[in-house]
């Protein structure tokens, strides 16, 4: 069995059923990992390869429909995966001094 999916450019694209299946694990392994709240396609029964953020809707109400500026990008990595951004600030930093 095939499912398709909408991939970020539009595109339908078919996984089969086992990928689906792999994906579905991987995306509630990160879910839990990292303690962020995702709705996935999988349980839905037909879009296995899905996941978006359970909260999505709220931010899109924020930005509309245009494209979110790099700081809203920012803000929305540290409001969701607060640790990881700490550690990518950190990173930058060192960065910078090294270079």
């Amino acid at each position: 069995m095939r499912t398709q999916f909408q991939n970020a450019t539009h595109r339908r694209v078919e996984v089969a059923d086992v990928t689906g299946r792999t994906l579905a694990a991987v995306f509630k392994i990160v879910e839990e990992d990292f303690n962020v709240d995702l709705t996935h396609g999988y349980d839905w029964g037909w879009d296995s390869a899905h996941v978006e953020l359970a909260d999505w809707k709220a931010v899109k109400r924020r930005v509309g429909r245009r494209e979110p500026t790099s700081e809203e990008l920012d803000a929305r990595f540290a409001e969701v995966l607060s640790q990881r951004w700490k550690q990518y600030q950190r990173a930058q930093m060192e960065k910078g001094r090294s270079a």
